[in-house]
């Protein structure tokens, strides 16, 4: 199985009435066909994320059912812990923990 990280504007994506794209992707998640990987700054940043409602104004989940599925997102994502030499240098200063 291939590992991936899904940043958190494919969940933003997945959860938009009408996306297809992004959708699939946490579809073939689910569904074994990929594994996410989660680390500790990406998942503080999807906690901080749900809280955003103004995000989410297209979305048919209210906050709550926005929790409920990071959580079973969550339950599927392989932990991993980030180390590094190097420090990547990306134009979203956010991601280079990723």
């Amino acid at each position: 199985m291939t590992n991936i990280v899904l940043d958190t504007n494919i969940f933003v994506g997945a959860l938009q009435k009408g996306d297809g794209v992004n959708r699939r992707m946490m579809e073939l998640c689910f569904l074994d066909e990929f594994q996410p990987v989660m680390g500790e700054a990406l998942y503080f940043e999807y906690q901080d994320l749900i809280g955003r409602d103004s995000l989410f104004e297209n979305c048919a989940l209210e906050r709550a059912d926005r929790e409920e599925f990071f959580d079973d997102y969550c339950s599927i994502c392989r932990w991993v812990d980030i180390h590094y030499r190097w420090r990547p240098n990306l134009k979203d200063e956010a991601d280079n923990h990723i």
